[in-house]
């Protein structure tokens, strides 16, 4: 995957994008539009997505350890065996999302 640590990408456009397995850790996200998006298996935390558009976005068996998700908009995205240790979900919307451990 992608190694995109410590990049600035807020508020950045990845609508259907596969990150699949990328390293993203201390990436800022906040304000990004990640509907759809692959993120199945990236290495997230920690770091701020709050504020994010995650619509469907699929974080299956990623790992978001202390991410920062307050205030993300998430409803039907899939966190499917993901690592969500110490993650932050304050006024985050996860409507219809999947969180199977």
């Amino acid at each position: 995957g992608a190694h995109l640590q410590g990049a600035d990408l807020s508020r950045c456009d990845f609508r259907g994008a596969s990150l699949k397995g990328a390293d993203v850790r201390g990436a800022k996200f906040i304000g990004a539009q990640m509907t759809r998006a692959d993120l199945s298996g990236a290495k997230l935390g920690p770091l701020p997505i709050g504020e994010g558009r995650f619509l469907r976005t699929d974080f299956s068996r990623a790992d978001l350890r202390q991410a920062d998700l307050r205030m993300a908009i998430a409803p039907r995205a899939r966190f499917l065996e993901a690592d969500l240790g110490q993650t932050k979900f304050e006024h985050c919307d996860l409507t219809d999302a999947e969180l199977e451990a």
